[in-house]
């Protein structure tokens, strides 16, 4: 074998007993260039015709990039992606092994799901921005349609959209323009008479609002997938003189109509209604911003002579406002009360109630003037709004009866509401 150095040398340690031959491996006879190869010279079974021997050793082998696998080749040492090794889990991402700069991930554009199925639509599907599934357009848009005040002055917007069991319509009044009389008409058939007091839902708030929102039940032939009509109509009123670029202007008190095209001649002189589809989707996430803002924070100050906040104080509290504002005292909820020494904090929800939503409620009082708070004895009383809904922030209990199941058939029965102990004991309880 020529890795072999082969001599004659009998006697010597390790010659052959009977021929007196000597061979002696040279491993240096068997070098391959390859770095990564341990190269012996050992003729035998294995060993090539020069009886040489290579075993290639992996671990030589290292470039440092985690998603690769290196091992010794022929070629010497070589790199080769581990599969999946990147994968991030994000459909928004390219992921790729980099043979220098390991895992690189790259935002894409690509088509996604992002879960929601009230979300992404053949002309608007999910997509992927910035490395996360970004929305598409609503499977169920709302409808949306002007309202106009005597014809001609645009007074804002009505938007209709649904859930499972109820419509919905919001209303946003434009420049000085509000309301405290609505009529509402959702049907399976056309409205047969452009007669807004005989419509089937009325709501008339004790003060203007400029915003409303209002909550009108599936009737027992409506379900997901059906067309109803539906029309808007309020008495609308302005503090200000409001003009038409033809030089009319009004200050007076109008009848307002939403716009739409379903009406047929002569229904109205210029009111309109339109047809609407209910259209469900697991979810309705988009319905996460209505009927949200249906409490607030208030302080007032405290009568003279009480000892302390107690179930009587809330009980006044809650009648007091439901005399006011002309809304049952069991769909106005006393979430928490502390005092303060000379005024008093309070956290108030409202609760639905015949087609009037919580929120419309919150409107209503932000836009009751002092005297009136004044005359039913909540001087100085400041509304904030409260920036959660998450109640349990609220450390200092009263604790009061849950109206909801009542609120939807019966809302004339009184709540109970009972004083939780000490601030200082909840705490200690608490941690």
């Amino acid at each position: 074998y020529s890795c072999t150095d082969d001599s004659c040398s009998p006697g010597e340690n390790g010659s052959d007993s009977l021929s007196g031959c000597l061979i002696t491996p040279i491993d240096a006879n068997c070098d391959d260039g390859i770095d990564c190869s341990v190269d012996t010279c050992a003729p035998g079974v294995e060993s090539d015709s020069n009886g040489c021997n290579y075993f290639y050793d992996h671990s030589q082998c290292t470039d440092s990039v985690e998603c690769t696998e290196e091992m010794c080749t022929p070629n010497g040492c070589e790199s080769t992606e581990i599969p999946n090794f990147c994968d991030d889990g994000n459909v928004c991402t390219d992921d790729v092994c980099d043979f220098v700069l390991d895992c690189q991930y790259t935002d894409n554009t690509d088509p996604c799901d992002d879960g929601d199925e009230c979300t992404g639509i053949v002309e608007d599907p999910d997509q992927c921005e910035d490395g996360s599934c970004q929305p598409g357009g609503d499977v169920c848009p709302e409808t949306v349609a002007e309202v106009y005040a005597g014809q001609n002055y645009y007074a804002g917007t009505v938007t209709i959209t649904n859930d499972a069991d109820n419509f919905y319509f919001i209303w946003n009044a434009d420049s000085t323009w509000s309301s405290k009389e609505f009529h509402i008409y959702v049907g399976r058939d056309r409205p047969a008479k452009s007669a807004p007091g005989k419509f089937p839902y009325h709501a008339n708030l004790a003060e203007n609002v400029s915003s409303a929102e209002f909550v009108i039940p599936f009737t027992s032939d409506v379900d997901c997938g059906d067309l109803v009509y539906v029309a808007f109509h309020a008495v609308v009123s302005t503090n200000e003189e409001v003009c038409l670029e033809s030089g009319d202007c009004t200050t007076s008190g109008q009848t307002a109509w939403m716009s739409g095209p379903d009406a047929p001649p002569k229904w109205h002189q210029w009111g309109g209604y339109n047809h609407y589809e209910a259209c469900c989707c697991a979810g309705f996430s988009h319905l996460n911003d209505i009927l949200e803002n249906n409490a607030i924070e208030v302080e007032y100050t405290a009568k003279t002579g009480r000892k302390s906040v107690n179930t009587q104080e809330a009980q006044e509290l809650q009648q007091t406002l439901s005399e006011m504002l002309d809304y049952p005292a069991s769909a106005i909820e006393i979430v928490s009360l502390v005092d303060n020494g000379d005024s008093i904090d309070a956290v108030i929800k409202f609760l639905n109630y015949g087609n009037v939503a919580g929120s419309t409620m919150v409107q209503v009082l932000y836009n009751t003037p002092q005297e009136t708070f004044d005359e039913y004895g909540l001087e100085n009383f400041d509304i904030q709004t409260i920036q959660t809904n998450d109640f349990d922030v609220y450390r200092n209990y009263v604790s009061s009866e849950d109206f909801s199941s009542s609120s939807s058939s019966d809302a004339s029965s009184a709540s109970f509401i009972q004083v939780s102990i000490l601030l200082s004991f909840l705490v200690a309880l608490l941690f």
